[in-house]
């Protein structure tokens, strides 16, 4: 059952930040080994908090803090899965050569803090109304401040599951509401 909790700024932002400390525990376990491992075919750890951190600032942060001023430039048109491939690649190009996993992390917290910043400028009345671009497929073009949070949410949850499941943990921490949420925004997607 999907949680009837009010969609504002504050509950979304207190959800994303338990996906947040879930992703923070997985990462303060792992030793400098362990970032090199793989994850699936072509990652390793070390690319998802570096994934994490250019998806939350190019994808969330950015166009909540443009919201509608947002320039033709930077809107993002992942309408299909090669695109969305595409841009992996070429965010991942960016990444310096010798960057530490540190510096990444540091990154990626950056991001959420842009986040929190642009969400605690956002009323309750501009939440549902206000323009958002969102450059994803089946989400692409101009949405609401709450529809670019909870991609965010959706994301982050992906990431904290996929971790539970490549680390072979029992729970994953990311907690009831977000699980709700995000399987009835998959379930909701299947359709298309």
């Amino acid at each position: 059952m999907q949680s009837t909790k009010p969609l504002t700024p504050a509950y979304l932002l207190g959800q994303l930040e338990e996906l947040w400390r879930a992703l923070d525990a997985y990462f303060a376990e792992f030793k400098p080994a362990d970032w090199q491992r793989k994850h699936g075919k072509d990652w390793t750890f070390a690319d998802v908090p570096f994934h994490i951190s250019y998806f939350d600032r190019l994808l969330v942060a950015r166009p909540l803090e443009a919201r509608e001023n947002l320039p033709q430039n930077e809107r993002l048109n992942l309408d299909s899965v090669a695109p969305l491939n595409g841009w992996n690649t070429t965010e991942f190009a960016k990444r310096p050569a010798g960057q530490t996993v540190e510096q990444t992390l540091q990154q990626m917290r950056e991001a959420r803090d842009r986040i929190r910043k642009a969400a605690t400028t956002i009323s309750q009345a501009d939440f549902e109304s206000n323009k958002v671009w969102n450059g994803l497929t089946l989400l692409r073009g101009w949405r609401t401040p709450a529809v670019a949070l909870q991609t965010c949410r959706v994301h982050t949850w992906s990431h904290v599951n996929e971790l539970k499941f490549r680390l072979g943990k029992k729970s994953s921490g990311a907690g009831a509401a977000n699980t709700h949420a995000a399987i009835a925004t998959f379930i909701g997607w299947m359709p298309a």
